[in-house]
């Protein structure tokens, strides 16, 4: 049960994630939008220490889980007083993490993924990777279109 719980609000976090990033910030849509990541985040990080099933106890998943609700519940806090900036990074890089779970599982549990890492070892370690370089090099770039400019409704 608390799997589908995981998954759902994961799949959720996915979908409002990539609408809130994107989206004019400060709106009351990026607000409500934003608030309910924030609620799906926090739901699928404590759903996941309930998830053992490949190993049977705690993981290195779990860690980034714990890291991923620090993450977003500093943005959290950040946005209420008043740091865009800070709130603007953590909120990416709460995003990104959530991405990097979600590709390493679908390597770990769709068939034809677990067939390609066989046949190319650490291809899911090269797309995280990629991506993070791509993070630290975009967030910068689009910080003042992201942030500087901020103007709320």
């Amino acid at each position: 049960m608390l799997t589908i719980v995981h998954i759902s609000f994961g799949f959720s976090a996915l979908i409002l994630g990539l609408f809130v990033l994107f989206m004019k910030k400060g709106s009351v849509v990026h607000r409500s939008l934003g608030l309910m990541y924030f609620v799906s985040i926090i739901i699928l990080n404590i759903t996941s220490f309930s998830i053992t099933t490949n190993t049977g106890s705690l993981g290195v998943f779990h860690l980034l889980a714990i890291l991923n609700l620090v993450t977003t519940i500093t943005a959290f806090f950040a946005i209420l007083y008043g740091s865009f900036r800070l709130h603007y990074y953590l909120m990416v890089w709460s995003y990104v993490g959530l991405l990097s779970a979600t590709i390493n599982q679908i390597f770990a549990s769709v068939p034809a993924a677990a067939a390609l890492l066989e046949s190319f070892p650490l291809i899911n370690l090269g797309v995280i990777m990629s991506m993070f370089l791509a993070t630290f090099i975009i967030l910068p770039m689009l910080e003042d279109k992201m942030v500087n400019k901020y103007k709320p409704d």
